[in-house]
């Protein structure tokens, strides 16, 4: 968790690109990238981006003067196989 606003959606989506060798994109872009998932306790949003060699998975939501950010990167093929887990997990997160 980050204290504060933690950075606007498109700063975070475009660090995420960057670690995983994607120019930045326009804010435009960036929430065409976004979607939300509703939960028992709250609303994440979600991204799902890929690069040439790795892909990030990341949920996040705004929460009591907090950020609270969950992420998967790895190997495009791992994180497929692994997204239905993570989506899960997020799906189990209480507050």
């Amino acid at each position: 968790t980050f204290a504060g606003d933690g950075g606007s959606d498109a700063d975070n989506v475009n660090r995420w690109r960057g670690q995983i060798g994607l120019a930045p994109a326009d804010e435009k872009t960036v929430n065409s990238q976004i979607t939300a998932l509703k939960t028992a306790d709250t609303t994440f949003a979600t991204t799902d981006i890929a690069g040439a060699k790795a892909r990030t998975i990341a949920a996040w939501t705004r929460r009591d003067g907090h950020v609270w950010f969950f992420k998967a990167t790895g190997p495009s093929a791992a994180v497929e196989k692994e997204k239905p887990k993570f989506v899960k997990f997020i799906e189990s997160v209480r507050f």
